[in-house]
């Protein structure tokens, strides 16, 4: 999600319901896909679906004015777009795919560690924590920036997105994401990926679910 949510949301309101010419359009139809681009990402099945139908009405027959109809399109997309960033459903949707994404990731950990594949599951697992940390952090914190791991932690504990004992548990497994993800294996034992999953899955049924 852009931090900048007002600047976005104060563009939009520029485009009005009448079209003054082909510029306008061209203009309307780019910040549509910017909009969507930002909003939902690139490849989302939003962004997808204006360029499917801004690329087919020029092509429609009858269509006389074909500006007219891509502006009138455009602006119906991104009044529908504020709308739904207005009542928090970007933010949720984006929210429930990273949980879906995540879900899969914590039960091929699970199932890896049920086969005694304690590397393999320990490799998933540290994948799994950090991406929830850096996702957490940029959705609920406004965090776009790639800083580290532990400031990351530090920064979601400060705005109350960890809470209670989770920042010091989380703060725990830098340590074991480290070792992990860096093949040191004489470290990495079967209590602690099981650990870290319990604190991933409760942390994903708390905000991503």
């Amino acid at each position: 999600m852009p931090t900048n949510v007002e600047g976005w949301l104060k563009r939009a309101e520029e485009f009005g319901p009448r079209c003054s010419g082909n510029k306008q359009s061209g203009e309307a139809l780019l910040f549509a896909i910017s909009m969507a681009t930002a909003f939902y990402g690139p490849g989302s099945p939003q962004l997808e679906m204006i360029k499917r139908r801004a690329e087919a009405l020029p092509k429609e027959k009858g269509n006389a004015y074909p500006h007219i109809m891509i502006y009138e399109f455009a602006v119906g997309a991104i009044r529908n777009m504020v709308a739904e960033i207005k009542s928090g459903l970007v933010t949720s949707m984006r929210l429930g795919i990273a949980g879906e994404v995540l879900a899969d990731l914590i039960a091929m950990a699970r199932e890896a560690l049920n086969e005694n594949a304690i590397q393999v599951a320990a490799v998933l697992a540290a994948a799994a924590f950090e991406d929830l940390m850096r996702r957490l952090a940029q959705e609920k914190a406004g965090i776009t920036s790639r800083i580290k791991l532990d400031q990351v932690l530090i920064e979601l504990k400060d705005k109350g997105i960890l809470q209670g004992g989770e920042p010091g548990v989380a703060q725990s497994f830098l340590k074991f994401r480290n070792d992990s993800l860096h093949a040191d294996w004489q470290n990495v034992k079967e209590p602690q990926v099981s650990s870290c999953l319990a604190l991933l899955d409760s942390l994903i049924v708390k905000h991503l679910s």
